[in-house]
């Protein structure tokens, strides 16, 4: 269909698993980066299980995602750019001819890729693969997507120009897909960082994050934030105004089912309790902190606990969780009081990798609530000093 080598998926699909474009609705139809977003769970897997086997075996489609784009990616503006494609179901307006839906570099399209790149290059390194023509041409396609900028909102631009919006209450955050559930964009960062809560702050101010699947969105990117009430408040709506019996959280009702909300709302509340998506460059040191990110070697798991507890969940004496997991093989489980402070955590390395936990949501680098791990140390950031299938316990000093 494109003359490419690889493989794509469209935004959607049949009975029979096709992958070819499958209707005629353009913000949506011309999406090719199905098979991207869905190679990324993949991997994600792996971040939690450490399965290396599961990762070979299952190297081949992240591979054929990535190779496509080194055929379909064209130029614009220094940039190298999906073309053509949307931004998920969101049109924009053109100067003095209406709205349009087709575009080139959606952000959420350089998002992806950018991180998809990252992946083929990390696990090469992880599996030992060596093929410096297909690692050449990856790298210099990562280097010349194009990167995240400010909009005329204050928020995250969401199209390759500053286009306004059509529908600033639009169920979609595509934007938005580095803080969640991807890992570009974190505090550590605080410029991109505050780009993307003011882009969810307007859609909410303007009616977006209804019950269903955009609600459950919002909640993840809130704990994302660091935001318990944004958690809280959409946990009640969800309640409140997703679940009809017709449609078990699907925007309307009645509506066919869709699981998108169920699954997304649990993810959405564990996100407030755990975190574990960032991490730290391999030399960090308490005193010389650095965020890392895909394909930087050595890099070390960032534990976050308890970084968007909503104070509702503490009332009548406390809560607990048990059995979270958290990205490196590690097993996590948590108390708190009736104020929402942490009481104790124990966390098991179940594969004796690094770690450094945190509580809360305290910039990379900064001071916050002292924690103290027996035979690790004290400290805002303290880091595992524990073997394969031993056990920390967690305090607040």
């Amino acid at each position: 269909m494109f003359n490419a080598r690889g493989s794509c998926a469209h935004h959607n699909t049949d009975l029979w698993g096709d992958t070819a474009p499958q209707d005629d609705w353009q913000p949506a139809t011309t999406w090719t980066q199905g098979l991207a977003w869905l190679v990324m769970h993949t991997y994600d897997y792996y971040l939690f299980t450490k399965d290396i086997e599961f990762l070979r075996s299952n190297f081949d489609p992240i591979k054929d995602a990535a190779a496509f784009y080194i055929d379909f990616l064209t130029d614009y503006k220094g940039w190298k750019v999906t073309n053509p494609t949307t931004s998920s179901e969101n049109t924009f307006l053109v100067p003095n001819k209406g709205s349009a839906s087709v575009t080139c570099g959606s952000t959420i399209d350089n998002t992806l890729l950018w991180s998809l790149f990252g992946i083929v290059l990390e696990v090469q390194d992880i599996l030992n693969i060596t093929d410096s023509s297909f690692t050449s041409q990856i790298m210099t396609l990562r280097n010349k997507l194009a990167p995240l900028r400010q909009n005329q909102y204050g928020g995250i631009m969401e199209w390759i120009e500053d286009y306004a919006e059509t529908e600033p209450d639009h169920r979609h955050v595509s934007q938005l897909i580095g803080a969640y559930p991807l890992a570009q964009i974190t505090s550590a960062n605080q410029t991109t960082f505050n780009w993307a809560i003011s882009s969810l702050n307007r859609r909410i101010s303007n009616g977006g994050a209804v019950a269903g699947w955009p609600r459950a969105w919002a909640m993840a990117l809130g704990a994302r934030y660091f935001n318990s009430k944004l958690v809280g408040d959409s946990v009640i709506v969800q309640l409140q105004q997703g679940c009809r019996s017709s449609s078990m959280m699907n925007i309307g009702s009645p509506a066919q089912f869709q699981i998108d909300a169920n699954f997304g709302s649990s993810a959405g509340m564990v996100e407030a309790l755990l975190q574990s998506h960032e991490w730290l460059s391999a030399d960090s040191s308490v005193n010389n902190m650095k965020a890392a990110y895909y394909n930087e070697k050595g890099r070390i798991t960032l534990i976050r606990l308890l970084p968007a507890l909503p104070i509702a969940w503490a009332t009548n004496g406390g809560g607990y969780a048990k059995g979270l997991r958290a990205r490196d093989g590690f097993f996590v489980d948590i108390a708190w009081d009736s104020k929402g402070k942490l009481t104790s955590a124990n966390i098991t390395n179940s594969k004796g990798s690094p770690a450094w936990v945190t509580l809360g949501g305290t910039q990379i680098g900064k001071s916050g609530t002292i924690i103290n791990i027996p035979n690790s140390g004290s400290g805002t950031f303290v880091k595992l000093a524990s073997g394969k299938g031993e056990q920390s316990v967690i305090s607040v000093l």
